[in-house]
């Protein structure tokens, strides 16, 4: 578990105020990071980890940019929930 927070709050130093891990256009690495963090995030799974990542403004605001950009669908059954 300490492991994996740690893991996660790298990626938000990460991603520190950008809109995406790069810089103003998602790449290749957002590909990845959105699937990770998804899983991360997942609303299913109570977990420390999930826990963990939500207390990344910055990370929770990346997924729901991303979910808006590449899929608007679930961010309006997310935003409906």
């Amino acid at each position: 578990m300490a492991l994996a927070s740690k893991g996660v709050t790298s990626i938000a130093d990460i991603l520190g105020d950008k809109p995406y891990l790069m810089g103003n256009q998602p790449c290749g690495a957002d590909a990845t990071l959105f699937a990770f963090a998804g899983s991360l995030l997942c609303p299913v799974f109570d977990t420390p980890i999930r826990t963990a990542a939500e207390g990344h403004a910055n990370l929770v605001a990346y997924m729901a940019r991303m979910r808006a950009e590449f899929y608007p669908e679930l961010a309006l059954e997310r935003a409906a929930a």
